[in-house]
């Protein structure tokens, strides 16, 4: 069984802005678990470089949800 829905912009840019925001805040759980010195990295096997590469993903992702949050204003 196939369905199509169809969303206008504003639905969209709801979607992807609330996505992006559990995105963020998942990555900051990871982060902090990684502080920590938990083993097994997302990007690197070695803390240092994986916790900076996670500070990159957040700051990206909070730069995608704020155009998009921005649209809805």
């Amino acid at each position: 069984m196939r369905h199509n829905v169809v969303l206008d912009g504003d639905a969209v840019d709801r979607i992807v802005a609330q996505e992006m925001g559990y995105e963020i805040r998942k990555l900051i759980r990871v982060l902090k678990w990684r502080r920590k010195g938990s083993q097994g990295g997302i990007f690197h096997h070695d803390a240092e470089k994986d916790c900076a590469e996670i500070k990159r993903h957040i700051s990206a992702f909070t730069t995608v949800e704020a155009y998009f949050s921005e649209e809805l204003s």
